[in-house]
């Protein structure tokens, strides 16, 4: 049976072998199928080589002798991962450590307490209560992006210390909740909103406390 090009048609059960395909099987007119992707002759008449099967090698023979190569392929990736770490620690501690093992895998999941009772941490509990939330600030701090310039402001800003100084330190807090610090250059309007936003809330709650004065000196 012929198409209107040329092409010769197979029914199921004419091919001495069983066919890969979905009938119409489509046959070159000058040669036997074989294994190959479809092409186009010059003389504009179709050639598609179609895969054939070995008699008795059923579909799921075939797919189960691929298994063994797929689960070598994913043993291969799983190797080839970066490692998965889990690490318990301080938080001053560590820090030197977390920059370097950035350099060996981002796969790191971090426990930390919230315990700490030492610098501005213990002024921020003493006044506004809560959990010591200074490491994981620390830690976050440690493990910020720094693909960027103003990735690199960003960071520079929040890791800023206040001077030791009580009047310094007030001042300076000042000028960073109004946006008028040079630690604010580099950082676009909408980081700046977002974390002004933050800061200013800070800034609230502690006013709303007037029985206790909050002591900004080298704080963070």
């Amino acid at each position: 049976m012929r198409c209107g090009r040329g092409c010769s048609f197979l029914r199921p059960g004419v091919h001495p072998m069983p066919l890969l395909a979905t009938p119409p099987y489509i046959m070159p007119r000058t040669s036997a199928a074989t294994a190959g992707p479809a092409t186009a002759t010059s003389s504009g008449t179709c050639s598609l080589r179609v895969r054939l099967r070995a008699p008795g090698r059923s579909a799921a023979a075939a797919s189960s002798s691929r298994l063994p190569r797929a689960m070598a392929a994913t043993g291969a990736d799983a190797a080839a991962a970066p490692p998965s770490l889990l690490v318990f620690s301080g938080g001053t501690a560590f820090n030197g450590v977390v920059e370097e093992l950035k350099k060996v895998t981002t796969r790191v999941a971090h426990v930390l307490p919230v315990s700490d009772d030492g610098g501005s941490t213990a002024e921020i509990v003493r006044v506004l209560g809560g959990p010591a939330v200074g490491d994981i600030r620390s830690r976050c701090l440690r493990l910020s992006d720094e693909s960027t310039l103003e990735a690199l402001s960003v960071r520079r800003l929040l890791g800023h210390r206040l001077p030791l100084d009580p009047s310094e330190a007030k001042l300076d807090w000042y000028h960073i909740v109004e946006g008028e610090h040079s630690l604010w250059d580099g950082v676009s309007r909408p980081y700046r909103e977002t974390i002004r936003a933050f800061l200013v809330y800070f800034h609230n709650e502690i006013l709303r406390r007037p029985v206790e004065t909050f002591c900004f000196t080298n704080g963070r």
